[in-house]
């Protein structure tokens, strides 16, 4: 269910008057009108409209029925010096400090005190509207307390008993096409008098409350769907995390005693390799060992971008962006050609590829075609008789991730050098056992994926 579509469209029904029902005896909104401003003219229905909207409704320009003003800018050493951790004021804010789900930041650190009287303000139950800039008529929101405001926000505030009708209605994607359509300059903006004519379908004052109503009922319905959803999710998450631990730890599959042990396998996948020593209990037939005893361990590298021959080609190229794809990572925004690949590392199928540098480091993914992968990737390629589907889950669980994120370098820019991964401690399970393992996995996994569908498809 896209929720936030679903919103749109309740909203859409609300301004034209389909919503709720017309009562025959409300008061019409040309008498409302005349009440709340006597000069005020309602728009001829033989003009050219937005959309049509009930007898009893009619439309009118925006600033004959709101008081709209921009507010005050202030320039960052003022700010700073005067109005940063002020004990008392009235809250300053700014276009950042609404968000796009409609809610206001107050505690953003600047308030301003109330014997600056230069300053704007913006009266509890205002409706501020983002009107210059990137988030121009998306950014919009009511306030719950006497504000000032910055210079990029228009307060309006209408002579109606509250402004809901109109917040709901600037939320609107019928009213942001209009927006749109006045918005002017290189930085794009609406300026106040464009602001003031902008059309207003304005209804009846007994059936603006009924639409107001029936929004918000909808809105909680759907809000706590969506956390519901939101939750489910979460659970989920937790679940294939859990799942992963137990199956790592020799808990998720049962030990069987005719397996090969875990020692005679690394000695098959590495002559060299020692397992490590342990005081900890290990399920029977598992050993411990280093990463790199179960694959060779490879630094991606990218080839000179001046040279032309070496992109363009159909050699998928990863990087870190690209893993986002897990288990069947095989679509690159980059590709090589031939001579570029012949410059690059080159992996084969059922390669694991873990970040190992920046915000993103511990992504993982695993290859499903043949490809290469630049320097921000350590790539794992297992070694012949190793499952490398368990070396996957391995990488993706939290034993492994945590390692990853404890042993990087202290830095602004956390970095996993390739000795120190190859030198992570991994638990190795007997070769039959990781397939058993594996099973598992996937056949939960699978059970999961289908809930989350479900869930996101009521």
């Amino acid at each position: 269910m896209n929720t936030k579509a679903l919103k749109q469209r309740i909203l859409s029904l609300a301004i034209s008057g389909k919503l709720v029902a017309q009562e025959p005896n409300d008061e019409p909104a040309t008498e409302l009108l005349k009440r709340l401003n006597p000069n005020a003219q309602p728009i001829s229905t033989t003009e050219e409209l937005p959309f049509a909207i009930p007898n009893s409704w009619c439309y009118v320009q925006l600033g004959e029925l709101c008081e709209l003003y921009t507010g005050d800018s202030i320039n960052e050493t003022e700010k700073r010096l005067k109005f940063t951790n002020v004990a008392k004021g009235r809250y300053y804010i700014g276009t950042k400090d609404i968000e796009f789900n409609h809610t206001i930041i107050y505690n953003n650190g600047v308030k301003i005190p109330e014997e600056y009287t230069k300053f704007r303000v913006a009266k509890k139950g205002s409706v501020l509207l983002c009107v210059e800039g990137g988030s121009a008529g998306r950014k919009i929101a009511i306030t719950d307390v006497d504000v000032c405001f910055g210079n990029k926000l228009c307060c309006v505030n209408s002579k109606l008993e509250n402004n809901k009708y109109i917040y709901y209605y600037l939320q609107s994607s019928l009213f942001t096409e209009i927006f749109k359509n006045s918005l002017s300059g290189i930085i794009g903006g609406v300026s106040i008098r464009s602001m003031k004519s902008l059309l207003l379908p304005l209804p009846p004052i007994a059936e603006q409350k009924r639409i107001v109503q029936k929004i918000e009922e909808l809105f909680a319905v759907i809000d706590t769907i969506e956390q519901n959803k939101q939750q489910l999710q979460n659970t989920i998450k937790v679940a294939k995390n859990k799942i992963l631990s137990l199956a790592i730890s020799g808990k998720l599959v049962a030990q069987e005693p005719n397996d090969e042990p875990a020692t005679e396998l690394l000695k098959r996948l590495n002559p060299n390799a020692q397992p490590i020593s342990t005081t900890e209990e290990l399920p029977h037939g598992w050993c411990k060992c280093k990463l790199e005893d179960v694959g060779n361990i490879i630094t991606g590298s990218t080839p000179p971008k001046i040279n032309n021959e070496y992109y363009g080609g159909n050699i998928p190229f990863f990087k870190p962006t690209d893993l986002e794809q897990g288990i069947d990572t095989r679509l690159s925004i980059d590709h090589l050609t031939e001579i570029g690949f012949e410059q690059s590392r080159k992996l084969p199928i059922n390669t694991i590829l873990v970040t190992c540098i920046g915000a993103t480091i511990g992504k993982t993914g695993m290859t499903a075609v043949i490809g290469s992968c630049n320097q921000q990737i350590n790539a794992i390629v297992p070694y012949a008789i190793m499952f490398p589907k368990y070396l996957y889950y391995l990488c993706i669980s939290d034993f492994v991730q945590t390692q990853i994120k404890n042993k990087a370098s202290a830095t602004t820019l956390p970095i996993l050098n390739k000795n120190t991964f190859s030198a992570l401690e991994i638990p190795l399970p007997p070769i039959a056992e990781q397939k058993r393992i594996v099973q598992k996995i996937e056949e939960l996994f699978a059970l999961l994926d289908t809930l989350k569908i479900s869930s996101e498809e009521q």
